[in-house]
């Protein structure tokens, strides 16, 4: 099935395809739980693009080989990956004591905080103002707390 106007093969499971609308090449590779990873090479260029194809074709090799995610974009995919990897390791007896706050943390405080913000926009800026935010909620919940106490005695 061809995704443009014309289709080049560079590797077994890498094609460059160039799309109707588009001057550039897109790289198109299929990994081996049959999903596919389409990225622009961003050149009209052939053999630029079969290079940057190439290129993303080795790193997502080695990405998987390194047991990562083929592909991230965003924090959630990424924290949901990392939280499967410490399971695992905890269940086979060897993560770390450890994982299991890791675990909390990702599902409590960063992953309804960070979930939908692409992993590469992820700064200092955004840092700081989680930072920010995760302290405003614990005042906030520790005065509630405070009162509490008080009022039951």
């Amino acid at each position: 099935m061809s995704y443009g106007i014309s289709t080049v093969n560079v590797h077994k499971k890498l094609r460059l395809d160039k799309r109707r609308g588009s001057e550039n090449w897109y790289a198109r590779l299929t990994l081996e739980n049959g999903k596919r990873v389409v990225k622009s090479t961003k050149t009209d260029d052939l053999e630029e693009a079969r290079e940057r194809a190439l290129k993303l074709y080795f790193e997502t090799q080695a990405r998987i080989a390194n047991k990562l995610p083929a592909q991230t974009r965003k924090f959630k995919h990424v924290a949901e990956f990392a939280i499967r990897r410490m399971q695992d390791e905890l269940a086979s007896g060897t993560g770390k004591q450890a994982y299991k706050d890791y675990v909390s943390a990702l599902r409590r405080w960063l992953v309804p905080y960070f979930g939908d913000i692409d992993i590469a926009k992820i700064d200092l800026a955004a840092l700081t103002a989680y930072d920010a935010c995760a302290q405003s909620r614990t005042k906030s919940r520790s005065h509630r707390a405070a009162l509490t106490t008080t009022t039951l005695r």
